[in-house]
């Protein structure tokens, strides 16, 4: 994240948290405040990573189940690994009252896949190594980010 431009980042090691495995009740305090001590310093945006997946034993499900944390969310990026991946978590958000606003990952590394997410899905997609410009013009759509 620091690479990519963000002038704060902090992490669950930041605050004494190794490992999110078999400790899930550790991650919406965690992640609480981690986002509070980011909010702070009062930043024009805040990207959180949520994980390795939204199902397994990260403790993301917890995250999505704190309708604190969810009413806060203003952009959802998911980075599926095909297919079925993009369209299971379109359900599992959903089902937490959340959408999916941007797809990437490896379902966007072929015109099969972006075809499918922004076809059927109803989603914009684009494999964010060959560019952004396409997420860029969603955030702004969306009202995320402000073009000048």
């Amino acid at each position: 994240m620091h690479d990519a431009g963000a002038q704060q980042v902090l992490t669950f090691l930041d605050i004494g948290v190794t490992s999110t495995i078999n400790q899930q009740d550790a991650v919406v305090p965690a992640a609480k405040t981690i986002l509070n001590n980011l909010a702070k310093s009062n930043p024009d945006i805040i990207v959180a990573e949520l994980g390795d997946g939204i199902i397994g034993w990260y403790g993301v499900d917890k995250l999505l189940e704190d309708k604190e944390f969810t009413s806060l969310v203003s952009f959802t990026i998911v980075c599926a690994h095909d297919l079925v991946g993009a369209f299971g978590a379109q359900s599992i958000l959903k089902k937490h009252g959340l959408i999916i606003d941007y797809f990437s990952g490896l379902v966007t590394n072929n015109t099969a896949g972006t075809d499918y997410l922004e076809d059927v899905l109803q989603t914009p997609s684009q494999d964010i190594r060959d560019g952004y410009s396409k997420l860029l013009k969603t955030l702004v759509k969306k009202g995320v980010i402000h073009h000048d």
